[in-house]
C-alpha cells in the first residue's frame, strides 16, 4: 500500500513523497515561543487553539487521533527566473519564487494532494472490498462524494470515483469479495 501511495504523489507531480509515524517530537515544543515572538505573521491559523487552549498544529493527535502515519509531499517551485541575489538594483522588488507559476502555489499544491487523497482513497477501499465487502466501500464513498446535495467534484475526481465505483459494483455482481477478485478491479 505504501509503495502505490508514493507512486500516485509522484504520478500527481510530485517531488518528493514518504510516510512518515505521527508522534509528539521534542521540536513540537517551539511551536508555541514561535508564535508569541510573532513568527507566524499574517498565518492566523498557525495559533489556532482546541477546547483544552493548545495549539492543534503542535500535535496531530489532537485533531486526528485517529491517524497512526501520514503522507508527507513536496513540491519544488524554482524556477528559471533569476535569483533575488543576483540582481544589482537595490531599488527593484523581488517576487518570491513560489510565485513565478502561471498557477498559484497553494492551488498547485492543494490540487496534488486532492489527487493523492483521491488515489489512496481508491487504493484503501478496493482494500476494503476484499476485507468488509463492496457495500462497506459504496457506502463510505457515497458519503463522501453525495455531501448533502450531489456530487462535490472538489472532494474527490472522477475518475477516481468511478473507479472505486466500478470496482464495487463488479464484486458485488460476482458475490463475496475475495483478495483476488479486489487485486483483479483494483488495477
Amino acid at each position: 500500500m505504501k509503495d502505490r501511495v508514493l507512486s500516485a504523489a509522484r504520478a500527481a507531480g510530485f517531488d518528493l513523497a514518504g510516510v512518515a509515524a505521527v508522534g509528539d517530537f521534542a521540536e513540537h515544543r517551539h511551536l508555541e515561543a514561535w508564535i508569541v515572538a510573532g513568527r507566524a505573521a499574517e498565518m492566523g491559523y498557525m495559533a489556532v487553539r482546541d477546547e483544552a487552549g493548545a495549539l492543534k498544529r503542535a500535535s496531530l493527535a489532537r485533531v486526528a487521533p485517529w491517524a497512526r502515519s501520514v503522507v508527507v509531499c513536496a513540491a519544488n517551485y524554482n524556477t528559471a527566473q533569476p535569483y533575488s541575489t543576483e540582481g544589482s538594483d537595490r531599488g527593484r522588488g523581488w517576487i518570491a519564487r513560489y510565485a513565478w507559476s502561471r498557477e498559484d502555489y497553494h492551488d498547485a499544491v492543494l490540487r496534488k494532494l486532492r489527487e493523492v487523497e483521491a488515489e489512496s482513497v481508491a487504493l484503501l477501499c478496493c482494500e476494503a472490498l476484499s476485507l468488509e465487502g463492496a457495500d462497506y466501500c459504496r457506502g463510505y464513498i457515497q458519503n463522501w462524494l453525495y455531501q448533502g446535495v450531489g456530487y462535490d467534484a472538489d472532494a474527490i475526481p472522477e475518475k477516481s470515483a468511478q473507479k472505486i465505483f466500478r470496482a464495487a459494483d463488479q464484486i458485488l455482481r460476482a458475490g463475496r469479495p475475495t483478495r483476488e477478485r479486489s487485486a483483479e478491479y483494483a488495477n
